[in-house]
């Protein structure tokens, strides 16, 4: 090992040093994002009652696609199939059940 104070130096500066450089800086210079005020947006009930209906028929179709992917590898691989089968009763209740819950709450607009 060396005496010299350079050579012992492998130039390591800690990760919390880095951090702090780097971030105080922009604490420092950076205005408050809770002063700002927005105006013109949508309302999350709003938003969810027009996207509501796409974004669950898509999480069922996946649903759906998922376990026949499965299912089938698993048949062909010897194995059973009922995780599968269950696997996709789950994910067609969480779909269904999420889109009937946020009606129940009055986000969206299912009957």
């Amino acid at each position: 090992m060396s005496t010299k104070l350079l050579t012992r130096v492998h130039g390591y500066i800690p990760r919390a040093t880095r951090i702090a450089a780097f971030g105080a800086p922009l604490v420092a210079f950076s205005t408050s994002a809770l002063a700002q005020t927005v105006s013109g947006a949508i309302d999350p009930a709003t938003g969810l009652s027009n996207l509501a209906p796409y974004f669950l028929t898509l999480v069922a179709a996946a649903a759906v696609l998922i376990a026949a992917w499965k299912g089938t590898h698993a048949v062909a691989e010897g194995r059973s199939l009922g995780p599968s089968i269950v696997g996709l009763v789950g994910g067609l209740a969480l779909a269904f059940g999420g889109y009937y819950v946020m009606s129940k709450y009055g986000v969206s607009t299912a009957t």
